[in-house]
């Protein structure tokens, strides 16, 4: 039997005022195709299916499309476990009946008591044969911990990981022929401490979390299978793949991946006017299609309120280009307040908590070089009270 691993949607996620629901849309149609090119029998998907927790009507209804697909496919199983940016709520309300169409979700991370039960999933063949055990971990909040382990709380993750194995080895023990999987949304490297519980026991591990696909360490059968789309221009170079594995019963899965097609291609350029725009028209005459990121250099006082005509007026010859951000790097103070006033992030959540930081830096007179890390770990910091406020 062949398995997919897939992982790390974040259906809803927005790009500077872009949606990305075109792009996930052209993968879902591509994933299908791959899945009966290559005759998958169960899908996995290791977490942050939403980039939030309260996700948009829109971006719900890309996801049951996206189930709805299965049902055209070869595929007998889904299998999905909840990410950090997504809601165990939101996921266990349609459990029973997606359960029915053999789409099976593990959305909270079970008591340690009831890890058999909450968190084992034995898929079945057509006769009703166990053909995979799948232990299923999302990811581990705070809470998921018991009080003793929360002193250490990367020590409590491993225990439960050690845990986890150990009971679904005791299942394994009475299904001797049947290929055990682990899947996690987790990052395994946390602290540099690896989690020992990814063993050779396990045929194969599915990993969520990392964005960029690639095997754990030195271990070919523990994988994360990263995104499908690039975040965000940081990962725009990066090659995205889908995970496809025949586990055995006994000894590591045999492995491959597929690259996936880019549906929407980011690209960042910097340099002063002049190189800008040089390296603009290099790829409009090229007829390359891409959202562009611009950070000019060099930029006089003057030239400053204008800069989002002057890209405009820059790529106005090339219909696939489409500048979606401006920024300009500049050392001088003078130049500090328009700087920032075109660095405002334009997908945030909570921007007008945002733009109060952001004056607050600017009245304090922080250094420009300064004022972004800042702003990343200010943006950091409402994302994590957010997770929280809506983590039950």
């Amino acid at each position: 039997m062949k398995v997919l691993h897939t992982s790390d949607f974040h259906i809803g996620r927005i790009l500077y005022k872009k949606k990305r629901y075109d792009e996930l849309r052209k993968f879902f149609d591509w994933l299908y195709g791959v899945i009966n090119q290559e005759n998958i029998v169960a899908l996995l998907i290791t977490g942050d299916i939403f980039d939030n927790m309260k996700p948009s009507g829109e971006a719900q209804k890309l996801y049951y499309d996206f189930l709805d697909g299965f049902m055209n496919t070869c595929c007998r199983h889904v299998v999905i476990i909840t990410g950090n940016h997504d809601s165990p709520d939101f996921f266990n309300a349609p459990k029973k009946l997606l359960k029915r169409l053999n789409i099976h979700l593990v959305a909270r991370t079970p008591q340690k008591d009831k890890i058999l039960h909450d968190g084992i999933i034995i898929l079945r063949d057509d006769n009703g044969e166990p053909e995979l055990i799948i232990c299923c971990i999302p990811w581990i909040r705070d809470h998921d911990i018991e009080d003793a382990d929360k002193k250490n709380f990367v020590q409590g993750v491993r225990d439960y990981y050690d845990l986890a194995l150990k009971t679904a080895l005791e299942v394994k023990s009475e299904m001797k022929d049947v290929p055990l999987i682990f899947m996690g949304h987790i990052n395994a490297d946390y602290e540099k401490g690896k989690i020992k519980t990814f063993s050779e026991l396990v045929s194969y591990s599915a990993l969520g979390h990392i964005h960029t696909p690639g095997k754990l360490g030195s271990s070919e059968n523990i994988r994360y299978a990263g995104a499908p789309i690039a975040k965000d221009f940081s990962e725009a170079d990066e090659i995205k793949s889908v995970t496809i594995f025949t586990p055995h019963a006994s000894g590591p899965a045999e492995i491959k991946t597929i690259e996936i097609p880019v549906f929407q291609r980011l690209k960042e350029i910097q340099g002063d006017l002049q190189t800008i725009k040089r390296k603009i028209d290099e790829l409009g005459n090229l007829k390359v299609n891409a959202w562009l990121k611009l950070n000019f250099t060099n930029i006089d006082n003057g030239e400053m309120a204008y800069l989002q005509k002057i890209a405009e007026e820059m790529t106005k010859d090339y219909p696939g280009l489409e500048v979606i951000y401006v920024h300009c790097e500049d050392d001088s103070n003078e130049s500090e307040d328009a700087q920032i006033k075109l660095d405002v992030p334009q997908n945030n959540n909570d921007e007008t908590a945002l733009s109060a930081f952001i004056k607050c830096l600017t009245a304090w007179g922080i250094p420009s070089k300064q004022q972004k890390e800042l702003i990343e770990t200010y943006k950091r910091a409402l994302r994590d009270e957010y997770s929280m406020k809506n983590t039950n």
